[in-house]
């Protein structure tokens, strides 16, 4: 299965280790959307987008006949390495909606007639294909929350209010801006002529860093490894951290079981991942972070 208007990505593949982000580990897992917010601690954002998003693409008109009026713009916010733009893909996938991205440094690469025909023309190619999904991705690269916005950033965040105050209320269309910070979003947006929904993507508590990690490593031979201190040891991580901090304790172990520094699968299988492991891996992410996101295995 192919994740649509994602160019490029290819979703085969079996779990095994070396993973480097949520959406190295989609592509690998060849995974739904439901799969994905468990591997990511995400079960609720996953719910509260498939209501913004999939019910009133699918189910629209049974909702209007209840008097309920749908979102036409959600916007998707949290930390970088939260999976946010992959869960969406994985979702639209799932539910079988067609998917336009538009990334913001595409918008500011153009000069304004082009890139409100690039606008125009995806919600063209959008309305030519419902149920549809566009998404306006990489808002935080708008500068708006990060001190005065430039009238660049001005100029194409009108456009894209301008853009979704086109959408008809009947029209199976929904419109994802996707960011790191909520007041990264032109408050332009929020006033275009529709309901809005915010989802925030957090980062994963303690229980879900555990059950995370257990996903993570369920493919993996452990020897000593108290996943519970791991998580304990992990505040601040999101679910791309712990997907690196098991890739990189998972080699330490492959190192160990490959003889003379040899690559084969021999040192994959042979591979015995320990708690020394995990710490030199903790230690080395640890010297990546700030201080006060920095843990320790005791």
């Amino acid at each position: 299965m192919s994740m649509p208007g994602s160019e490029g990505d290819s979703f085969s593949g079996k779990l095994r280790p070396g993973v480097e982000s949520a959406g190295q580990l989609a592509k690998l897992h060849n995974m739904p959307a439901h799969s994905l917010a468990d591997i990511c601690g995400h079960k609720e954002e996953l719910r509260r987008l498939r209501e913004a998003i999939e019910l009133p693409l699918k189910y629209g008109e049974a909702l209007r006949e209840k008097g309920i009026r749908p979102a036409k713009l959600v916007i998707v916010h949290g930390p970088p390495g939260t999976g946010k733009s992959t869960m969406i893909r994985a979702l639209a996938a799932d539910a079988g909606l067609k998917l336009f991205t538009v990334r913001w440094p595409q918008l500011v690469a153009r000069s304004d007639d082009d890139s409100r025909r690039l606008l125009a023309d995806t919600m063209a190619r959008a309305r030519a294909n419902t149920p549809s999904l566009i998404v306006i991705d990489d808002l935080e690269f708008a500068g708006f929350g990060y001190g005065p916005a430039s009238e660049l950033s001005r100029k194409k965040s009108a456009q894209i209010a301008e853009a979704i105050d086109t959408l008809g209320r009947d029209e199976k269309i929904v419109v994802v801006v996707v960011s790191t910070s909520p007041e990264a979003v032109d408050p332009t947006m929020r006033k275009a002529g529709c309901l809005v929904e915010e989802i925030e993507f957090r980062l994963p508590g303690l229980a879900e860093r555990k059950n995370i990690l257990a996903l993570q490593t369920r493919g993996l031979t452990l020897e000593g490894v108290d996943l519970s201190r791991i998580a304990a040891a992990t505040d601040g991580f999101s679910g791309a951290d712990l997907a690196l901090l098991v890739r990189n304790a998972f080699l330490g172990a492959f190192r160990r079981a490959s003889a003379n520094g040899d690559i084969s699968a021999t040192g994959i299988d042979n591979a015995i991942v320990t708690d020394a492991d995990f710490r030199a891996a903790l230690q080395a992410a640890s010297k990546k972070r700030q201080p006060e996101s920095r843990g320790e295995v005791n």
